[in-house]
């Protein structure tokens, strides 16, 4: 998919977009996981720390689904660490975003939350990367100091603590809008 990119620079914009992206979250997530069952998984990788993770979803997911989430959620978390750092180059949002909205999941719902592993599944666990995914697709993507959601069909929202957010809508969408004017 191709997108525009509206960029609005500053602290306080950061933080009313990532209020709103939260509100938008909820509505969206809420009635995509209602009813999904939560399990405790701690995924593992060659040569990495091991995942512990809470995923809520409707089927136990398959060692294979597992497989093919690990790499993604270490290069998601990945991302979104290197946006939140305070010298951070914005360049490449373009090209991220665009990869977290290209990755399909099959065909799953599921919600997941990768923890911090020093408190994972104890009274005092912290979550490091929240995951919401409806009908396989990306909806949400949220970390300490950035989130990602879905806004409406062709719009998503970027909110990055101290920087500011973008606007990213659809291509289509908006020569959809432009064949309606003329």
């Amino acid at each position: 998919m191709a997108f525009t990119f509206h960029f609005k620079a500053g602290a306080a914009q950061s933080r009313e977009a990532g209020r709103y992206f939260s509100s938008v979250g909820n509505e969206v997530l809420g009635s995509g996981i209602e009813g999904l069952e939560p399990r405790q998984l701690v995924l593992t990788e060659d040569g990495h720390e091991p995942m512990p993770l809470r995923i809520w979803s409707a089927n136990e997911p398959t060692s294979t689904e597992l497989t093919a989430l690990v790499p993604w959620l270490r290069t998601v978390r990945g991302e979104m660490g290197q946006m939140a750092k305070r010298d951070a180059d914005l360049t490449d949002v373009p090209v991220i975003v665009t990869r977290w909205t290209d990755t399909a999941h099959g065909v799953q719902t599921f919600f997941a939350e990768l923890l911090d592993p020093a408190h994972a599944f104890t009274d005092d666990e912290d979550n490091t990367l929240s995951v919401g995914v409806v009908a396989g697709r990306t909806v949400m993507l949220s970390a300490r100091n950035v989130i990602f959601m879905k806004l409406d069909p062709e719009r998503f929202g970027l909110a990055i603590a101290n920087k500011g957010s973008f606007l990213i809508e659809s291509v289509a969408e908006q020569m959809h809008a432009q064949a309606r004017r003329a």
